[in-house]
């Protein structure tokens, strides 16, 4: 009996249970899409865009993943919608479909500026481990969080390391553990070896331990205002403007019917009408205008103080900071992209 003869069995059963685990796979699928399908029938749209992803996880589906999104979206839900908008950019073909490029563009509207990202990564030679706000994170993977403070913790070696950042929108921050708890977990060869009388002093940068990393400060917040309110602003300002005018033009011409018809001479039915319906014109051009004058000025007002110009332009930034042994002192090492 020849090999290929002896393997046969061998190889049917191979192949026997991968085609059982694919089945297994889409049928778990399927019955996520289910699930997602009906939390969304009874309006549970955080629950429905967890099934959703979860089925296109099992299974990668175009269908699935822009149901995620869609959900996502609808629950304001930024981190877990633009992990899926990553998901999307990963695993789509050339050519994805419309609906799904769709729900991508949605959801980068819709959370611009409401999420950023952090990548914790272990320094050379000393294994890490770390959790942000408390759930645990694997190194040198990138992870989606909201815009505003987090706590990073580090542990290198048995030795925590508590740090607070400040994630600004859009920009990608990578965090290492600082020097120090390096130090601690992984003493260098030569202070290991040197307990004879011809040891060699430990350099200046390993006798006073490096400062811990200090998380970059604050910046200040972006303008709230995305720029369509200016316009919104303006148009009222407009129509308001174009009301009084049409109010007042109304108002000069009831009063030129009642000098016509000499109504400070002669009292009348016919003038009392006329001057009641003049003074109400002309009261309410009097408020249109002054309407005008307001919208006006707080359309100004926000677009000099609180439109963000740059929402539609802003490009994703990336922010390292590194610990860095100098030659007496550590300290942080900041490099970003902008």
């Amino acid at each position: 009996m020849t090999w290929v003869a002896r393997s046969a069995p061998l190889l049917f059963a191979v192949l026997v249970a991968a085609a059982a685990h694919a089945d297994g796979g889409q049928q778990a699928a399927r019955e996520a899409y289910d699930r997602g399908v009906q939390a969304h029938n009874r309006g549970d749209l955080g629950r429905a865009a967890e099934e959703f992803a979860r089925a296109d996880a099992l299974a990668p589906s175009p269908v699935a993943l822009g149901a995620a999104i869609d959900a996502a979206v609808a629950a304001k839900l930024p981190v877990l919608g633009m992990e899926l908008v990553a998901r999307a950019a990963r695993g789509a073909p050339a050519d994805p479909p419309p609906t799904l490029k769709r729900s991508v563009e949605a959801a980068r509207a819709a959370f611009a500026g409401k999420t950023g990202r952090i990548t914790v990564v272990c320094n050379e030679g000393a294994p890490c481990s770390a959790t942000v706000d408390g759930r645990e994170v694997a190194p040198n993977v990138e992870r989606v969080v909201v815009v505003g403070e987090h706590t990073i913790v580090f542990r290198v070696g048995g030795q925590d390391e508590s740090r607070r950042v400040q994630v600004l929108p859009d920009v990608a921050l990578e965090l290492h553990p600082s020097a120090a708890a390096d130090l601690k977990a992984t003493p260098p060869a030569s202070l290991l070896s040197g307990a004879g009388a011809g040891a060699a002093p430990p350099p200046a940068s390993l006798a006073s331990p490096a400062k811990r990393a200090e998380p970059a400060p604050e910046a200040q917040g972006g303008k709230p205002l995305p720029p369509f309110v200016l316009i919104v602003g303006g148009s009222l300002t407009v129509v308001a403007a174009a009301a009084a005018v049409w109010t007042g033009v109304t108002a000069g011409n009831l009063h030129d019917e009642f000098e016509a018809a000499r109504c400070p001479e002669l009292a009348g039915a016919g003038c009392e009408d006329l001057a009641s319906s003049g003074s109400a014109r002309q009261t309410r051009a009097n408020i249109l205008i002054a309407t005008t004058g307001v919208l006006g000025a707080v359309t100004f007002a926000a677009g000099l103080l609180w439109v963000d110009w740059g929402v539609g332009d802003r490009k994703a930034t990336t922010v390292r900071l590194a610990p860095e042994l100098g030659s007496s002192r550590g300290g942080l090492h900041l490099v970003g992209t902008f």
